[in-house]
């Protein structure tokens, strides 16, 4: 019998049966996985990616390892020396792995092997330790680790076809042994990372260093990822806000984000658009050292499978709710809530409940166990947490610890996370965990259900499933929502009530803070004459009720910049920035800019956050980017002639002392980075700002941050206290002007340059597409195949930078096609498929369709020039049911392709008749001058792509030209 070791207080527990004392639904150790408890030693073997070397106990894991600089991101090295220290300019910025350089001394650009990315990496690189090593018991004086993973991000399918490989037993865990997802039984497209949901668990310890890979394999969309909760300490370049901290990351392109955690319960989500409604999150767990938590003594065990991740989930893309609907689906609320991605679903319309897996946290009699809660909620919704027949005691909220407290529900917002323990202490059996979705979501009555299971007990509780109206009882309630917060309560405890279990710094406390802030927050209501006239394009949002609304913080709506302000702050026109203080003087009602507001390093900072907006059951919660601050106070007004609260009323009752402040002798005030200010109420929080950078603050709905309710704070001074290193990768852009005469040279019999261009699909098995560790891309045809398109034999792959600009950078092992394909192409080869044809050449393609499929044809654009049809049809060989290059070529070879040269017609996109062949020449030059230079040696060209020095009309742009230039990308081996 397997099992594993926890510990607690230095003392080795006794060893718990794998089966009896897990989750069903997450466990390291199975199918042969070392476990996370282990010991450190020289080598472990993992059966996700064989023998992986980990650091002696002792050594240092870094000395042989060096700086682990961006290779993709910013040229900032949080993990660095320099003499300058970790903020100045000139830091170290090797690369890693140590690679190739080209003649220029930069690290050729190459594309990653998206087959196995983490596991050739992990193999390349012995300093790094995987996922599953990372997540272990934290000891102190241990030497820290580099941690390494790798997120693909795609679209991907709710009950695809992977599901017919295997049913996932496992979530929220750091690598997939399982491609399929179930969700809660309803078909829909999604997105994933890595082809999970959630997506990869981060659990590390604190000081381990992480390096997480991000590759975005999405069609047509950009994404950056936050970390949220990681104050980015030293590594502010990774902080995953787009055009704040770092540009997004372009479709085919992959970022290095590196960073080192603050220990606590986070989690990570896309920044960018609704991505995340969709599916791009997942849990980061930063564990200490039992000496080092001051609540490590009310728990036994604080294992990796007792993460709690909250999610609302729609049933269609995110994007179909913005900017909303009049008449059908109404408003952004959820159809459902996922516990760890998984649960059930009831439609309302035929009763029919999907009968997925619910989500199981096991645990044995008589232990004490931390649980760590995690709302990824994107929506309005808040939710509420109870567990059937067992009390929660709340020993930490967004990664700080507090004085424990015990309630038997909690509520928390979006963003939030609540740590608590669970002690078995109930008769054995199974118990039901409810998960509510209040406020909004009551329409629909949203909710979840899960199990707490005591191992060798049933797998099902006795007692009958909770309904959302009928559930368990409530008893005291932890983060209520009705704000009366200066008050002791019997049956509620306000999150302003928490005492801290830390340290505070003194400054936070005085009566004065350096810097006080009042920022009032509402939404403007658009009439439909004003937002909808002629060459207007102003963003809205259709709420519930029909209105058409813009969010305002401080009456400005938030636009990002065009460039990131880290990194690029002066190449932005200083018009772009206002705030409360600064508004332009045409701004209107629905002003919109950079919001920013300029703070001093190291000041004490207040923030009075006052609900204008004041719609019952909506609370918003606010979230500060690179810091945790403390919770001074939290209500509505004390005042019974305020009826709703504002502005003017706010300041007033600060001037006659009414807005109440936890600063006296012995008040403890906990520390948060997410907090709900209630409807028509008003929260204050103070922090010291002594991270240095440019933070996002912003309310943590996902709707509301489209729609403008963010700002920025500007906490430099000077300017360059990060680094003063200017970067070229905001913007690609190129502005080409041509202008090409008629050329009658393109008539001729025979063309310099001739190229058959046979195309088909790709078919995969399940079995081997939905490989662990693979991402191939594939598209799920109308008959349900799997298929991956191929021209001569090749499925185009991006490059990471733009050949025309960039060319220099890019590695040879980049390109392929049909005449150069690498020896190790598989028979879904995939490359960047470019085919070598001289300057000023007369080139004929032949298109020849293998697809074959009954009604189907396939049309072609050439960008760049027109083309002359001279040729289309099928093969008149009556002997030749299904065309393939080689009867192409036969034919060609006979004379048996017919071409006509009387006039042929101009065009630029052209359909390709199925099992037929379809022939265009065109003339490549730029000046019908250049046509007299001879090219008769060329006459079946299809060879490596061409250097940038080689081309003579490809020149560079200038030196201090930034348009085409693209962020330096990750420089990996392309490999299949």
């Amino acid at each position: 019998m397997r099992g594993s070791q926890a510990i607690r207080g230095g003392t080795l527990k006794e060893a718990i049966s794998t089966a009896d004392d897990q989750s069903t639904s997450a466990s390291w150790w199975q199918a042969g996985t070392a476990t996370p408890f282990r010991e450190s030693s020289s080598s472990a073997f993992s059966s996700t990616h064989g023998l992986v070397q980990t650091h002696p106990s002792g050594s240092d894991p870094f000395a042989s390892f060096g700086s682990i600089g961006s290779t993709s991101g910013p040229s900032s090295n949080p993990f660095a020396s320099s003499g300058s220290g970790p903020l100045s300019g000139g830091v170290r910025n090797n690369p890693l792995p140590s690679l190739a350089r080209n003649a220029n001394g930069k690290p050729s650009l190459k594309h990653l092997d998206f087959t196995s990315s983490a596991t050739a990496e992990l193999r390349r690189n012995p300093a790094l330790s995987a996922p599953d090593e990372c997540a272990r018991a934290c000891r102190e004086n241990e030497p820290p680790r580099i941690c390494y993973y790798h997120f693909t991000l795609e679209l991907y399918t709710v009950l695809g076809a992977a599901c017919q490989v295997c049913t996932p037993n496992a979530t929220n865990v750091v690598w997939s042994h399982c491609q399929c997802v179930l969700a809660d039984g309803v078909e829909r497209g999604i997105l994933t990372a890595n082809r999970m949901l959630p997506g990869p668990s981060i659990q590390v310890c604190e000081n381990d260093k992480v390096v997480i890979d991000v590759e975005n394999h999405m069609e047509g969309m950009e994404v950056t990822i936050h970390w949220h909760g990681i104050w980015q300490r030293g590594s502010q370049y990774y902080d995953g806000v787009p055009f704040v901290t770092q540009c997004p990351i372009q479709q085919g392109n992959t970022f290095r984000y590196q960073w080192q955690g603050n220990a606590g319960t986070h989690f990570w989500h896309a920044h960018t658009g609704l991505q995340k409604l969709d599916g791009l999150y997942g849990s980061i767990v930063v564990r200490q050292p039992p000496s080092k938590d001051p609540n490590s003594h009310l728990y036994d065990y604080d294992l990796t499978t007792h993460v709690m991740l909250l999610s609302d989930w729609l049933h269609e893309d995110a994007a179909e709710r913005y900017p909303g609907r009049l008449a059908v689906n109404t408003g952004q609320d959820p159809e459902n809530v996922l516990i760890n991605g998984k649960g059930q679903f009831r439609d309302p319309n035929t009763g029919f409940m999907t009968n997925t897996p619910l989500e199981v946290f096991t645990i044995t009699p008589g232990r004490r166990y931390r649980f760590r809660m995690i709302n990824a909620f994107a929506s309005v919704c808040p939710a509420q947490v109870t567990f059937e027949g067992h009390n929660l005691t709340v020993i930490a909220t967004d990664g700080e610890p507090v004085h424990p407290v015990q309630v038997n529900t909690i509520i928390s917002f979006s963003g939030e996370r609540y740590d608590f323990v669970i002690e078995a202490n109930n008769i054995p059996g199974a118990y039901w965990i409810q998960v509510r979705g209040l406020g909004e979501c009551g329409i629909k009555r949203a909710q979840q259900l899960g199990i707490l299971r005591y191992a060798r007990g049933p797998y099902q509780p006795s007692s009958q499933p909770p309904t959302y109206d009928v559930g368990i009882p409530q008893g005291v309630v932890m983060n209520p929502l009705d704000a009366r917060c200066n008050i002791t309560r019997n049956d509620a405890i306000c999150v302003s009530q928490l005492k801290n279990a830390k340290h505070i710094d003194p400054a936070i406390l005085q009566e004065r803070p350096d810097v006080k802030i009042f920022l009032p927050f509402r939404f403007f209501v658009y009439r439909p004459e004003m937002l909808f006239q002629p060459n207007t394009y102003n963003r809205y949002l259709v709420a519930p009720g029909g209105d058409h609304v813009i969010s305002l913080i401080d009456e400005i709506s938030y636009m990002a910049p065009p460039a990131p302000l880290i990194s690029q702050y002066d190449d932005i026109n200083p018009e772009q920035f206002c705030n409360g203080d600064n508004r332009p003087a045409n701004c209107g009602q629905n002003c919109m800019c950079t919001h920013k507001v300029d703070i001093p390093l190291n000041a004490v900072v207040e923030v009075v956050l006052v609900d204008e907006v004041q719609i019952a059951n909506l609370s918003h919660p606010f979230h500060l980017h690179g810091y945790a601050y403390n919770i001074i106070g939290i209500g509505r007004s004390p005042d019974q002639n305020v009826k709703k609260i504002n502005l003017k009323h706010a300041l007033d009752l600060d001037r006659r002392g009414l807005l109440e402040r936890h600063l006296k002798q012995g008040d403890l005030p906990p520390a948060k980075d997410t907090i709900a200010v209630p409807n028509n109420g008003y929260v204050i929080i103070r922090f010291r700002a002594n991270n240095p950078g440019f933070w996002l603050f912003h309310c943590h709905f996902l709707f509301h941050i489209v729609i403008g309710m963010n700002l920025v704070l500007q906490i430099l001074n000077p300017l360059d206290a990060i680094c003063n290193v200017k970067r070229n990768d905001a913007v690609c852009v190129s502005n080409l002007k041509s202008a090409r005469p008629v050329d009658k040279a393109i008539l001729q019999e025979r063309p310099d340059v001739k190229i058959f261009l046979p195309f088909r699909f790709h078919f995969y098995k399940p079995k081997d597409l939905f490989k662990e560790n693979t991402y191939r891309n594939y598209l799920v045809a109308p008959g349900g195949d799997h298929v991956l398109s191929l021209v001569d034999e090749i499925s185009y792959r991006a490059p990471p930078a733009p050949p025309l600009s960039q060319m220099h950078e890019l590695s040879p092992d980049l390109f392929c096609n049909g005449d150069n394909r690498p020896a190790d192409c598989a028979v879904d080869c995939r490359c960047t498929h470019m085919i070598d044809v001289p300057l000023n050449s007369i080139v004929e393609i032949v298109l020849v369709d293998e697809v074959q499929s009954p009604n189907l044809s396939h049309p072609f654009h050439l960008h760049g020039t027109p083309y002359n049809v001279i040729g289309i049809g099928r093969s008149p060989d009556k002997n030749i049911k299904k065309i393939n290059l080689k009867h192409a070529l036969d034919l060609d070879r006979k004379g048996l392709l017919h071409r006509q040269y009387n006039l042929p017609p101009f065009k630029d996109t052209l359909a390709v008749p199925n099992n037929g062949i379809l022939v265009v020449p065109l003339s490549l030059h730029l000046s019908h001058s250049n046509r007299n230079e001879p090219n008769s040696s060329h006459r079946h060209t299809r060879g490596p792509a061409p250097r940038a020095s080689e081309l003579p009309s490809m020149r560079r742009p200038p030196t201090n030209d930034h348009s085409a230039v693209l962020p330096d990308t990750l420089r990996q081996s392309r490999t299949q």
